[in-house]
């Protein structure tokens, strides 16, 4: 995918250049372009047109020219500069650990580090002083909590392991889905495995087609040339393998787009099981066989019984169970909820009220109040919050005092021109120290929503970070913690911090902790936004948007929502604006619901 490709590449040249003092319009520049190329690929489209860089909003000639450069040379000089002492993986370690360029290249230096593996390496079978020790390092370069951090980098990048955002892949899913509909001799298509579990990671795209011709029974010869004609469809590279079972076949292929396909063809007989089967998780279908053989019956013949059922609702009523949505089928005890019929009312998109965190241009934000206004009617909502950067957060655009009651007069003059929506002033506060926020209480107090985060602290320890959150989650006039980890897919290792005790003071001040819809922060994620409902704790559903299209992303962050297995009342996002200020007005002191 040629706009993830040149958006890591920006992203990387914008961690370098953080390094040298001087102006930050590069800087900026680099990463403004990094975020519009990466949330829209169609910006590459433009760009290939020929259309002028004046037009096309997000993206400068500074930018503009490396694009271009990259799109007519498969390179870009600037950066392969770079990649000629170290490689992609130890630039991308850069921008992952947070420890800056300047001592990232002190480091692989001084180590002779040209590859991941290299660097690795260092700290194999050796304590971490003596590391230090033999390096001869000053004591500021690095430290054994700089060890730490750079440990922790590695094994994150390490554990992506091949894994991609669903959220870049999902115009492309639907795109491919399209072009399987086409063929003439297929009558059904599903999107399954990881993308119909809604999960927010995922290794490849799975879809479930029933051809015409198989509607009745399982024809091997023509579900076999089905394969051949579909690896002729545009975006496909090869087919990959095969596995021809007694009702059905699957073929994997290699995908231009770096992502790759697993299709099964099934029949009409067996689409339930099918459907079942191909969505997972094997955990879940271990477990689900499991009871059946526990019941007495042979799991095989149990489930084949149930070929004929018209859904997986039947599958499901035939093992005397209530129907599990795909979000929670992963092997968590959904199996037990479902014998007992106590598994959770979900929440659901159109619950959601509001998005508390979306950027305007009042500092990094890229969207039109129109596209804002006429966005927020489509989704339904009631209302929503102009949530931007405050005045330490230069690469954002922060806003100063000033700076922020002009918006805050702009805002009142917009709502009187909207209607059907209501538009609420708020602000992403940075966490600055352990016992200071951006702006002082008296700023704060102001504000409709007041949102505060840690965004340079990927450096500091458990205990800074945790005492500094600790600190905003008691001033009284925040209401949330924003992407509490400050984890961002592919980009970011998680920072350290103590989770239990922000759950825990979170719970005991009313505050709530954000799960954020952006497709490479999704923080918190499922686990930790279950175990953060297991604490008492509310939680909020945002978009951090920055773009127009984001603002849809608010589906993504439901559906981590569903497989944490929150309800509607969980999250603050489904309040009507009364509610909501209800909420603000007594939190801590009584529940709203």
């Amino acid at each position: 995918m040629i706009n993830i490709t040149l958006s890591d590449i920006l992203t990387n040249l914008a961690e370098i250049k953080k390094a040298s003092p001087g102006s930050l319009k590069p800087i900026r520049s680099l990463m403004e372009g990094a975020r519009t190329l990466r949330d829209d690929p169609r910006v590459i489209e433009d760009i290939i047109s020929g259309k002028n860089p004046a037009g096309i909003t997000g993206v400068d000639s500074y930018i503009f020219n490396l694009v271009t450069e990259y799109i007519r040379t498969g390179e870009i000089k600037e950066y392969n500069k770079f990649l000629e002492k170290y490689s992609k993986d130890l630039l991308a370690m850069i921008r992952i650990t947070g420890l800056g360029a300047r001592r990232m290249f002190s480091i692989y230096d001084r180590f002779g580090c040209r590859n991941l593996e290299d660097l690795r390496s260092i700290f194999s079978g050796k304590p971490v002083g003596r590391v230090i020790e033999d390096a001869g390092f000053d004591s500021d370069v690095l430290t054994p909590f700089y060890v730490k951090r750079l440990k922790k980098g590695i094994d994150y990048y390490i554990g992506l392991g091949g894994l991609i955002s669903r959220g870049a892949v999902e115009s492309l899913s639907g795109k491919i889905k399209k072009n399987l509909e086409n063929l003439s001799t297929v009558s059904r298509v599903e999107i399954t495995g990881s993308l119909r579990r809604k999960k927010t990671f995922i290794g490849d795209m799975d879809f479930l087609i029933v051809p015409a011709f198989n509607e009745n029974s399982f024809n091997k010869g023509k579900s076999m040339e089905l394969l051949k004609d579909i690896s002729r469809l545009e975006g496909i590279k090869k087919l990959k393998k095969t596995d021809l079972r007694e009702a059905s076949v699957s073929a994997a292929y290699e995908t231009v787009h770096e992502v790759d396909v697993e299709v099964v063809i099934g029949s009409g007989p067996s689409y339930a099981w099918d459907l079942l089967y191909t969505t997972g998780s094997r955990k879940h279908l271990k477990e689900l066989e499991e009871y059946a053989v526990k019941c007495g019956k042979d799991a095989g013949t149990a489930f084949r019984n149930s070929f004929n059922a018209a859904s997986e609702e039947g599958i499901y009523g035939s093992l005397g169970m209530e129907y599990i949505v795909p979000e929670l089928r992963e092997g968590r005890g959904e199996i037990e909820k479902a014998l007992k019929k106590t598994l959770p009312d979900l929440i659901r998109y159109d619950d959601i009220k509001c998005d508390l965190h979306v950027h305007s241009s009042w500092s990094d934000g890229l969207i039109s109040y129109e596209e804002m206004i006429s966005k927020a009617k489509e989704l339904g909502y009631e209302y929503l919050a102009v949530s931007d950067h405050s005045v330490t957060n230069e690469y954002g655009h922060g806003l100063d005092v000033p700076g922020l009651f002009e918006k805050m007069e702009h805002m009142r003059k917009l709502n009187t021109q909207t209607e059907c929506l209501e538009i609420i002033t708020g602000a992403e506060i940075d966490i600055i120290s352990r016992e200071k926020l951006d702006y002082g209480n008296d700023i704060i107090s102001k504000l409709d929503v007041a949102i505060a985060s840690l965004h340079s602290s990927h450096m500091n320890t458990s205990e800074k970070n945790t005492d500094m959150v600790v600190n905003a989650l008691n001033n009284e006039y925040v209401d949330f913690i924003g992407h509490p980890t400050g984890s961002v897919f592919g980009y970011r290792a998680p920072m350290f911090l103590d989770l239990d005790r922000v759950m825990e003071v979170a719970a005991a001040t009313g505050k709530a902790l954000e799960i954020n819809s952006y497709f490479l922060r999704y923080d918190l994620n499922e686990e930790n936004a279950a175990a953060a409902r297991r604490a008492g704790v509310l939680l909020t559903i945002n978009t951090d948007s920055h773009r127009p299209k984001n603002l849809d992303l608010i589906r993504h962050g439901v559906d981590i929502a569903r497989r944490a297995g929150l309800k509607k009342e969980d999250v603050i996002n489904t309040y009507t604006l009364k509610e909501f200020r209800q909420w603000r007005k007594f939190r801590g002191r009584s529940h709203l619901r």
